[in-house]
């Protein structure tokens, strides 16, 4: 390595915009319909995560965002996990919705 040159940190080396150069799960605008989700009834925050195919860690962030406290094993309600994967960027439909 000369004098004049610099060691290459780990975020220069590889791409992407997250830290570390990782692109980050869920990073697109809250609701822009590029991916959809259909949720009927209450879930766990684990099925959430599932289903949104996300990590539980990112469904339990969201909901501290929102000064709601639950552990993976707790139910998240209907509203709210609609509220979380609309804010995740996905279109959330139901089982009665006519774009079905």
């Amino acid at each position: 390595m000369d004098e004049n040159s610099e060691p290459k940190t780990q975020t220069e080396n590889s791409g992407g915009d997250g830290p570390r150069g990782k692109t980050r799960i869920g990073a697109s605008m809250p609701g822009d319909g590029s991916k959809k989700v259909q949720i009927d009834q209450e879930l766990t925050v684990k099925q959430l995560a599932r289903k949104l195919r996300v990590s539980e860690v990112h469904v339990i962030k969201h909901l501290f965002k929102k000064s709601i406290c639950r552990t993976v094993n707790q139910i998240v309600e209907l509203n709210t996990a609609r509220d979380v994967a609309f804010e995740m960027g996905f279109e959330v439909t139901s089982k009665g919705d006519p774009s079905d």
